[in-house]
């Protein structure tokens, strides 16, 4: 095997896969001399901390802060309406020059969507103090119904899905199996198509001829689609169509 190892050394060392490299940082890392974007602690910063919101879908129904700001340390405290007052919307693509924007927003504003949505943000003189603050906050919630994977969407409770591009109904049939009692509305521009779709799926079915980038999409539960992206051909188009699903599905 040593003979083997020899004979293939010279080769490992021309490509250097496999070979020992002469390392620059290890010296200091070793002797606990790094210096990582956390050890930066510049003359008068701020510290910042977040209290996050610790359910998976709650409407918040009221945000007490006067007991935090009374903090000594703490500089300033932001809660959803200031972010809407002060930002814009986050986009999920890139800007695109007159592409609709989409009302989503850093923090939450009157429902938190997810667990660990961000809802208030303390600014304050150390770390400590940030996170002292955020505890003071008095938060009110009312936990909203909410689900946790695409089964659960499928319950029998959601009682309307828009099928997008919903061809000849195989998605939505699909989505019967899991929530029988479900209603569908299928969107598409093929005619012909959407008679097959009406054969296929139950009389309570309705239908819309036309294309899913200009139809209007009802307020529903879910939203499914089996319609390729690349149809969608501009990034204006499918910020469009992102920004009219939310709204559709906004609670």
């Amino acid at each position: 095997m040593a003979d083997v190892f020899e004979a293939t050394l010279p080769g490992v060392r021309e490509t250097g896969i496999g070979a020992s490299v002469q390392r620059t940082e290890d010296d200091r890392l070793l002797r606990g001399e790094g210096r990582f974007a956390d050890d930066v602690d510049p003359g008068h910063c701020l510290h910042m901390a977040v209290g996050r919101c610790p359910f998976p879908h709650a409407k918040i129904l009221s945000i007490d802060t006067s007991a935090a700001l009374e903090l000594e340390g703490v500089e300033d405290i932001l809660i959803g309406a200031d972010v809407v007052r002060r930002s814009d919307p986050l986009s999920v693509l890139r800007p695109v020059p007159n592409a609709p924007s989409l009302d989503f927003y850093a923090m939450a504003t009157d429902v938190a969507l997810f667990e660990g949505h961000p809802v208030v943000s303390v600014v304050a003189e150390s770390r400590a103090v940030a996170e002292d603050a955020v505890a003071l906050i008095d938060i009110d919630y009312e936990p909203l119904p909410h689900v946790f994977d695409v089964e659960s969407a499928m319950d029998p409770r959601s009682q309307l899905i828009v099928d997008l591009g919903v061809g000849t109904g195989a998605l939505s049939a699909r989505c019967l199996q899991n929530a029988p009692q479900a209603k569908i509305v299928g969107i598409d521009a093929d005619a012909e198509v959407l008679k097959a779709a009406a054969q296929r799926l139950p009389a309570s079915a309705g239908f819309v001829c036309s294309s899913f980038l200009r139809a209007e999409i009802p307020e529903c539960d879910a939203v499914v689609s089996s319609f390729a992206l690349h149809h969608v051909r501009t990034r204006r188009s499918k910020e469009a169509l992102y920004s009219r699903i939310a709204e559709a599905l906004t609670p």
